[in-house]
């Protein structure tokens, strides 16, 4: 059941994801001294991007497949989970 709530949830989960992956990917300069600062290179980065994108685009797929939508959110909270515990921040 897709209730305006359940869109509005999936949208504050993925729409930050998909602008900070995209920003990733395309390695603009802010996040380029963000990946220099957490002793990540260029490229690493690029694809933490890549699997927060992919996450984003799952989470709101799942509006239509909710399986797929659990994966994805539990991929992103495992991607979180990983980087808080590996660096200490997010």
């Amino acid at each position: 059941m897709t209730t305006p709530l359940v869109v509005s949830s999936a949208a504050l989960i993925a729409v930050p994801f998909a602008v900070l992956g995209t920003s990733k990917i395309r390695a603009v300069p802010s996040m380029q001294a963000r990946a220099a600062q957490v002793g990540f290179s260029v490229g690493a980065y690029q694809r933490i991007g890549v699997l927060e994108v992919a996450g984003a685009a799952g989470v709101m797929l799942g509006l239509a497949m909710p399986p797929l939508g659990l994966l994805a959110a539990a991929g992103l909270l495992l991607l979180v989970a990983y980087l808080w515990l590996a660096f200490g921040e997010i």
